[in-house]
């Protein structure tokens, strides 16, 4: 049976010569031999330490502390989620030994790792974690994306808010289904020759571009015609001045805050999107030009959109998509 840690925390007085107080896993927050879930966030804990009696440990949540290290976590074998964002941790190490070997290829480790908000540089100290599904790394430093070969069963990439200029990557896994670096540097849907680009994967589900200097995509361009699972894209806040490609699978379209200026382009776009239910164009040149021109052309071309901005229709949407993914810096703003 899953037990939860038991505070016993000190009154929190701060010393002004020593500082803040922090606190410490097993001395102010008790630990058993049983637990299968920690959950100890915003209490100023300082270091993971104290864990090697968890054994049976399956979630680890440390959200918002000072750790700044990833460490003591060995004998957590059965460990499958571990969220460690808005710590202090600059680099991933020490997470090899979260693989269990069982037999000759029964492998049991880390499914979702949670790292956002810290101070991350790089990821190419990305271990083998062959059955991590989930990667959250928003609100870091990162440059480059990199080491996904060690990832093989990934589905969902959260990478917003870094310094990211391109869509490059050393191998993109076939389960990617989420892909979401929304506030980055990338200027260019394009990759140098010879390099793999984030979008390769057939079975990406969403992606979320929003915020960077993405470019308008050529008529002829599949980049992102090639996706055929493909129902969400949000790439608002970009320098686009056409509608792309698109795959007829959309389902939501957010291009809010572009330079799209040309109404009727939009309109024959839009109309090959069977699917489409959700459409965000406010606040480029063929809204603001002519509002209610705007409004009545777009409806005609999408006679079954659902929402339309900021404005939900009296029609119910014919197609739906339910979103799974955990909510954590979707970054659309």
């Amino acid at each position: 049976m899953s037990t939860r840690p038991v505070l016993q925390v000190p009154p929190a007085e701060s010393n002004s010569e020593e500082g803040p107080t922090i606190y410490r896993l097993g001395e102010d927050v008790e630990l058993t031999e049983d637990q299968e879930e920690i959950d100890v966030s915003y209490l100023r804990v300082g270091k993971l330490e104290n864990l090697e009696k968890c054994r049976k440990l399956k979630s680890l949540k440390l959200i918002a502390n000072e750790i700044k290290k990833i460490e003591g976590l060995e004998e957590c074998k059965e460990l499958e989620h571990l969220e460690l964002y808005q710590n202090h941790i600059r680099i991933m190490e020490n997470l090899n030994h979260l693989v269990n070997l069982r037999g000759i290829s029964h492998l049991v480790n880390l499914k979702k790792l949670y790292l956002a908000n810290n101070k991350i540089t790089t990821m190419e100290d990305i271990p083998y974690l062959p059955n991590l599904v989930l990667l959250e790394l928003g609100s870091n430093k990162i440059r480059k994306i990199e080491n996904l070969h060690n990832l093989p069963k990934l589905e969902e990439l959260w990478i917003g808010r870094n310094k990211i200029e391109s869509l490059e990557c050393d191998e993109v896994p076939e389960s990617l289904k989420i892909v979401s670096m929304s506030s980055n540097r990338v200027t260019s849907w394009a990759v140098p020759e010879g390099q793999h680009s984030i979008l390769e994967s057939k079975n990406i589900e969403q992606l979320h571009l929003a915020h960077n200097q993405m470019p308008t995509l050529a008529a002829d361009s599949v980049v992102l015609a090639q996706l055929p699972k493909l129902w969400e894209l949000d790439s608002a806040g970009n320098v686009m001045t056409t509608v792309p490609p698109l795959p007829p699978s959309i389902v939501e379209l957010w291009m809010n805050d572009n330079s799209v200026e040309n109404l009727a382009a939009v309109c024959e776009a839009l109309k090959k999107l069977p699917k489409l239910a959700t459409v965000y164009l406010e606040r480029n040149p063929c809204q603001t030009d002519a509002p209610p021109l705007y409004r009545s052309q777009i409806l005609a071309a999408c006679p079954n959109l659902h929402q339309l901005d900021a404005t939900e229709l009296a029609a119910e949407p014919k197609w739906t998509h339910q979103d799974t993914s955990h909510s954590i810096l979707k970054h659309r703003n």
